[in-house]
């Protein structure tokens, strides 16, 4: 039967909850609530109707709690109880402070185990951020980054590559008004060593370029003395980095009119700038001036070697500048006799590294990894703090009973909700801090504390703790709050059934990520090894690479074959214009049957004995024949070529009939006889795939190639420096070995791994702690059942395997989500290698079966703590 003072106590209580009425207040709502239920029961309306057509009228509109709510502070200050009130809320909010905090300290386990996986979670997405940050600030530092395009050019196998002729940079200036300036740069880096000189002391650079006077107003590059302006306008000058004058003169100061001898020159320095930062993708030491190049005076079509970059006048030039390039270059092509076939792109600046260096990739993967781990690690937070939530059915429904409202209950589970995710933020953050040096090693970065004061990276912080404090306190806090004190307090022990399908539902997406990240390691780490020790068709194995970066290396050249052929240690030694996996030579082929086009090449100045120094396989032809004189150029009709399987087919010749054919690879100049076949090889990175390439002997070499037999590798190269000495009269004397030059070009793929495998690491031992507090919630809530069981006969086996088949049918549904999601990503990953391992069903199911093992072993050691347990103390218990 309704009970209407009973309905009037309660709907007064909450409207108190609110915090915006006095007492007062109260009083006089009431009246009117009174007064209208008087008036309307007199109209033949029943008691309850009554009252709750009244309440609504009465206090249901939003605007009347609204109204009392501006001025009640008002009101507390005029009667002189502001500071009563503000007492009274600060006692209500430390005390459920330490009630929570009371709570987690008499759950020291559970408190270590939510805190320490979100924390560590927490920890390895802020270090992600901290990556993805890196990668994406590239090139965004220079003031007109915006601004500026870097100019590429598709030749005509469709390929865009990111060198242009000399000409393209001038006449753009001229013709466009579009262009503010324009930049090229010549690496002559990326070609070969340079080497440098000052006094006695000398030094090999492969961070070398050439570039226009214009480069300081385009990009910025702070001086630390020398005028910006005019520092590169005159021929045989440079300018150093920070570092790189203090290598060479020992101080970064007072260095302008200093002179350096580089690669046979006398070069004055003009100024010193900062060292360019590491998110530049343009990276050098030094940077000489593009008037000391031959190519300076000359606007030519047929050399494409430079990089040519755009200042333009506003970010919407470059449509109107695209059309207008197009018609300039038809033009140039019919009277300037520029190549056919090629045509001209732009690339903003920030954009070359992450989309067309393809970074991009990695900076999704790596954000999607950060994201990963952070919902693995809530998960494992959400799932624990629900778990135990269920145990405090009875704590609720004892407080309901002593007149807690429902408001109050959830306030009280939010807040140690926020209480543990801000201990939980504490840690991680700290953590993250500890971690930062070893991170930078395996990611290759370099972090500092500094990184800490990015404002959005609290951002995302607070985030993080928002998130998780609403998502750990919601469920708990909507469910527990709701029950009835009368059905708690009679024997309702547990949650309601939907708590345990969120539990299960979470541990299975918690598994699902782990799948995916084990079988993403492992594809990853798969293509590694086909790249270090796969067949690529040369030998890399004990081959060491000298750069010869000035004339005197390359002079000496025939001593050093003869001398170190003299040594029992040294197998072979040959010189070549570019080592595997760097060879990129673009020449048009020439054959001397007519041709309707002349399709692009790669070709490489060898000398004769390279063929054997990499162990290439000749499957035709005597190959080269020994030259009388290295150092000569052979006569423009008389050279040899030995080309491989790719070119044969090209060519449409066999390997028998390819023998004695006549080719060039630079027109008519470089005619000469095919005398050799090789096997197809992997001159290329992986991502490429194997194109037709032409080795021909001419004296344009980089470096030397010396292949050891690998029994005493640091005597053997200590008799190669002594030798080289000797030979080139002091030139400096740089080595790596080929197999670790080839696979640095993998440097990239191979950090992936290693954060990909940590994070999968990072990832089983969260999933490992949930698994444990859940296994250790699940036997303690089924210990009556268990003493039941064992009463009845049960073996400790049985009871462990019952225990687990439910984490076992987790696990396995975790499977079936994470595994065919890796299989579709890692696949769309490999298909940017050419040459990739294959991602096998066997390596999916070893995933999942390690994950599984892991479960049962984690579950496992509680169901069998709880098998164990003495049947009586079990009943006792329960």
């Amino acid at each position: 039967m309704f009970n209407l003072e009973a309905a009037i106590r309660t709907w007064r209580r909450a409207l108190d909850s609110g915090r915006v009425l006095l007492p007062e207040d109260l009083d006089e709502l009431e009246r009117h609530v009174r007064d209208h239920i008087e008036d309307l029961t007199a109209n033949g309306l029943s008691t309850q109707e009554a009252f709750e057509r009244a309440r609504g009228e009465v206090t249901a509109d939003s605007r009347t709690a609204e109204a009392f709510r501006k001025v009640y502070w008002g009101k507390l200050r005029r009667k002189g109880l502001l500071g009563t009130s503000l007492l009274a809320e600060w006692a209500i909010v430390r005390s459920q402070a330490v009630i929570a905090i009371r709570g987690l300290r008499r759950n020291p386990g559970y408190t270590f185990l939510n805190v320490a996986g979100l924390a560590v979670g927490i920890a390895c997405c802020l270090l992600i951020v901290l990556f993805v940050s890196d990668e994406r600030s590239f090139d965004r530092f220079h003031e007109h980054a915006d601004r500026i395009v870097r100019v590429t050019m598709i030749i005509p196998d469709g390929r865009q590559i990111d060198v242009t002729p000399t000409a393209i940079a001038p006449l753009l200036t001229r013709e466009f008004p579009q262009v503010e300036q324009a930049v090229r740069f010549y690496d002559i880096g990326r070609f070969r060593a340079v080497a440098v000189q000052r006094g006695d002391r000398s030094w090999q650079e492969d961070r070398f370029m050439y570039a226009d006077s214009t480069v300081f107003g385009v990009f910025t590059l702070p001086f630390l003395e020398g005028d910006p302006a005019s520092a590169l306008r005159r021929p045989n000058t440079v300018v150093l980095t920070r570092d790189t004058a203090v290598r060479y003169f020992g101080r970064a100061t007072q260095l302008v009119g200093e002179t350096l001898r580089i690669s046979s020159a006398d070069y004055e320095v003009t100024g010193v700038i900062e060292n360019v930062p590491s998110n530049s993708h343009l990276q050098f030491d030094l940077l000489a001036s593009f008037a000391s190049t031959r190519w300076a005076s000359r606007e030519i079509w047929d050399s494409a070697n430079f990089r040519t970059y755009l200042l333009l006048t506003s970010v919407a030039a470059l449509p109107e500048l695209d059309r207008g390039v197009q018609d300039l270059v038809t033009r140039a092509q019919s009277q300037e006799g520029a190549r056919q076939g090629v045509s001209f792109a732009y690339q903003r600046l920030t954009d070359i590294y992450l989309v067309h260096e393809g970074r991009q990739r990695f900076v999704w993967i790596f954000g999607s990894l950060a994201l990963l781990i952070l919902i693995a690690a809530c998960i494992n937070y959400v799932n624990l703090s629900t778990a135990r939530s269920a145990r405090r059915a009875v704590e609720v429904g004892v407080r309901k009973a002593l007149g807690a409202h429902r408001g109050q209950l959830m306030r009280q589970f939010f807040g140690e909700s926020a209480i543990m995710a801000v201990l939980s933020l504490l840690v991680g953050v700290g953590l993250a801090m500890l971690l930062m040096p070893a991170f930078g090693r395996l990611s290759g970065k370099t972090f500092d504390l500094a990184a800490f004061a990015d404002p959005s990276l609290w951002l995302l912080l607070l985030a993080i703790l928002v998130v998780t404090a609403l998502g750990a306190g919601l469920h708990p806090a909507l469910m527990l709050s709701r029950f009835r004190p009368a059905a708690v307090l009679k024997g309702l022990k547990g949650m309601s059934g939907s708590g345990g399908r969120l539990r299960r539902a979470l541990v299975v997406g918690q598994f699902a990520v782990t799948v995916f990240l084990l079988v993403g390691t492992r594809a990853v780490l798969n293509q590694l090894e086909l790249i270090r020790s796969g067949d690529l068709g040369f030998d890399r194995g004990h081959v060491a690479v000298i750069p010869l970066a000035d004339a005197a290396a390359v002079r000496a050249i025939p001593a050093l074959k003869s001398t170190l052929r003299n040594n029992a240690r040294i197998l072979e030694v040959a010189a070549s214009n570019a080592i595997p996996g760097k060879q990129r030579g673009g020449y048009s082929l020439l054959l001397e049957i007519p041709q309707e086009d002349r399709p692009a090449v790669s070709a490489t100045p060898v000398d004769p004995d390279v063929v054997d120094a990499l162990g290439l396989s000749l499957i035709a032809g005597p190959g080269f024949s020994a030259a009388t004189n290295l150092l000569s150029n052979p006569d423009s009709a008389r050279y040899q070529y030995v080309v491989n399987e790719d070119l044969v087919r090209l060519a449409g010749w066999t390997a028998e009939t390819a023998i004695g054919q006549r080719m060039s690879v630079s027109g008519g100049r470089r005619m000469g006889d095919v005398v050799g076949v090789i096997r197809d090889y992997n001159f290329l990175p992986l991502t490429e795939e194997i194109r037709p390439l032409a080795l021909f002997v001419e004296p344009s070499w980089n470096v030397l190639l010396v292949k050891i037999d690998g029994r005493d590798v640091p005597g053997t190269v200590d008799a190669i420096r002594s030798t080289w000495r000797e030979a080139t009269g002091g030139s400096p004397f740089n080595y790596a070995f080929l197999d670790d030059e080839y696979n640095a070009l993998y440097r990239s793929e191979e950090r992936l791994a290693n954060v990909l495998g940590a994070a999968a690491n990072l990832a089983i031992l969260i999933a490992c702690l949930g698994l444990f507090g859940l296994a250790s919630y699940t036997a303690e809530q089924r210990t009556r059942e268990i003493g039941i069981r064992k009463a009845l006969g049960a073996s400790v086996f049985g009871i462990v395997t019952m225990l687990n088949r439910e984490f076992s049918l987790l696990v396995l549904g975790g499977f079936m989500i994470g595994a065919p999601v890796a299989w579709m990503v890692m696949n769309h990953w490999l298909q940017g290698y050419a040459y990739r391992a294959p991602l096998s069903v066997w390596l999916v199911l070893a995933a999942g079966l390690t994950i599984l093992v892991i479960a049962w072993v984690t579950a496992g050691w509680q169901s069998w703590r709880a098998a164990r347990v003495n049947p009586a103390k079990a009943l006792g218990r329960g």
